[in-house]
């Protein structure tokens, strides 16, 4: 319980500094070779970048970036979508 605040929802400075040393960590392993935390009681360690692979890991996918997931057009009508039911949920609630 000491990784929360009072609210059972928040984390506490300790929950913060746990999860980053987990992000940093699980930025230098490559997947399928992912550490598993299996107690939270324990503190993490960080683990430095491995002199053969001193960079983070990407997917393979994610290392092209020439090409977008979305298409431009298809970014556009979301983008309306949202912006006419944000309207609409305001109309609705007297604030226009």
């Amino acid at each position: 319980m000491t990784f929360f605040t009072h609210d059972c929802f928040h984390f506490t400075i300790k929950g913060h500094e746990e999860l980053a040393k987990g992000l940093w960590n699980n930025m230098f392993q490559p997947e399928g070779g992912k550490m598993i935390v299996s107690s939270f009681s324990d503190p993490i360690h960080l683990i430095c970048p491995p002199m053969e692979h001193p960079y983070i890991f990407t997917r393979p996918i994610a290392a092209k970036s020439s090409q977008l997931p979305f298409q431009s057009d298809t970014l556009s009508q979301t983008a309306i979508v949202l912006l006419l039911t944000l309207l609409v949920g305001f109309e609705c609630l007297g604030l226009i």
